[in-house]
């Protein structure tokens, strides 16, 4: 297995764990009521890190 889709796996895993518990801050008791900014930051970064893992994944060189 290559470096680059070991870097792209991990950039994946990352970033769904942050797309999970980002989205689901209110319900597991995080912050406050209501989507806020910090929310939509961290929503943001996790779904980038799960797109430049993918382009890890998907790009040949």
């Amino acid at each position: 297995m290559g470096a680059r889709k070991i870097v792209g796996i991990v950039f994946i895993i990352v970033g769904v764990t942050a797309l999970v518990v980002f989205l689901l801050a209110d319900i597991l008791g995080y912050g406050q009521p209501g989507f806020g900014i910090r929310q939509i930051i961290g929503t943001s970064a996790g779904a980038a890190a799960v797109v430049v893992g993918l382009v890890f994944l998907v790009i040949k060189k």
